[in-house]
C-alpha cells in the first residue's frame, strides 16, 4: 500500500522468502488435489475379452468386467457385468441368446451370510435395445460370481427372433462393436477384473430344434482379444510419473526466481 494506492506483489517487488513461500505451497496444493482425485479417477478397472463355444452354436461373447472401487452406498464397490453376443459363427442368421454365465475368482469364499444375493436390472449401452427389463439373478461368494437370467430370455446379437413356446427367448439386441447389454451390483469385496476366469457361459439357439452350447470344465471356451485398462502397474508408474513431474516444475520455478533476483536482492 502506497498513501491510498494499492501495489500489488509482483514477482519482482515480493520479497524471495514470500515468493518461495507461494511456490511451495501451490505445489503442495497441486499435491493434495492429486491425492484427493486422481485415486477416484484410477480406481476404475476393466477386462474385456472374447468368448467363443465350441459346440454346434460356435456362439461368441465380448464380455466387459469392470471394478470401481468405493462409489457405491456406504463405501462400496461397484461390478459390472457387460454383455455382447456376436451370435453363432457357423449360422450367422440363426438368432442365439446368453442366459447364464459364472466367474471364478482369485478370493477366498466368503463365510455363510457374507455373499451378495443380489437382482441386477439390464442396462442398454452403446444403441443396444433391451425389450424386456425384468431383472437377472446376481450371486457373489467371493471365489465366484454368477449372473443368470431368471425367465426364459437372454442377450441377443444381431439376429432376432421369437422366442419358442418353453425354450430360450430373447430379452434385447446386441449389434455393433459398441453395444453391450450391463449387469451391476455393489460388493464389500475389492476384485481384480484381470485375475477373473470365465468358467462357465451357456449360450442357445432361438429356433425350434436348434442347439444350444456351453462352456464349462469339458468343453472351455476359446479365450482372445484380452485387455485390461488400466493395468496396476500402469498405475503406480502414472502416480510416480506425476509425481516426478510436480517436482521438475518446481525446481525449474525456483532456478526461474533465483536467476530473476537482481544482486542487491541476493
Amino acid at each position: 500500500m502506497v498513501g491510498d494506492v494499492f501495489v500489488p506483489h509482483t514477482r519482482e517487488s515480493m520479497p524471495m522468502f514470500l515468493f518461495s513461500r507461494r511456490v511451495a505451497s501451490m505445489a503442495a496444493l497441486a499435491a493434495l488435489a492429486g491425492a484427493l482425485f486422481l485415486p477416484r479417477a484410477i480406481a476404475a478397472q476393466t477386462t474385456s475379452f472374447e468368448a467363443c463355444s465350441q459346440g454346434a452354436l460356435a456362439d461368441c461373447a465380448t464380455v466387459q468386467l469392470t471394478s470401481q472401487l468405493g462409489i457405491g452406498p456406504g463405501g462400496l464397490n461397484l461390478f459390472q457385468i457387460a454383455i455382447q453376443n456376436m451370435g453363432s459363427q457357423t449360422t450367422p442368421s440363426l438368432a442365439t441368446s446368453i442366459y447364464f454365465l459364472e466367474f471364478v475368482t482369485t478370493q477366498p469364499p466368503v463365510e455363510p451370510g457374507g455373499e451378495v444375493d443380489a437382482l441386477a436390472t439390464p442396462t442398454a449401452v452403446g444403441g443396444a435395445t433391451v425389450s424386456d427389463a425384468s431383472d437377472w439373478s446376481v450371486f457373489e461368494s467371493g471365489d465366484a460370481i454368477f449372473l443368470s437370467a431368471l425367465g426364459n430370455t437372454g442377450v441377443g446379437g444381431c439376429a432376432s427372433a421369437p422366442a419358442v413356446d418353453g425354450g430360450i427367448g430373447q430379452m434385447g439386441q446386441t449389434c455393433g462393436s459398441d453395444q453391450f447389454i450391463t449387469f451391476s451390483f455393489f460388493t464389500s469385496r475389492a476384485f481384480d477384473t484381470s485375475a477373473l476366469t470365465l468358467a462357465d457361459v451357456e449360450f442357445a439357439g432361438v429356433a425350434p430344434g436348434s442347439p444350444s452350447d456351453s462352456c464349462n470344465d469339458l468343453t472351455p471356451c476359446a479365450i482372445s482379444h484380452v485387455t485390461t485398462t488400466p493395468e496396476p502397474s500402469s498405475i503406480i508408474l502414472m502416480l510416480t510419473g506425476l509425481t516426478g513431474i510436480a517436482g521438475v516444475r518446481w525446481r525449474r520455478r525456483r532456478v526461474a526466481a533465483v536467476r530473476a533476483l537482481t544482486p542487491s536482492e541476493a
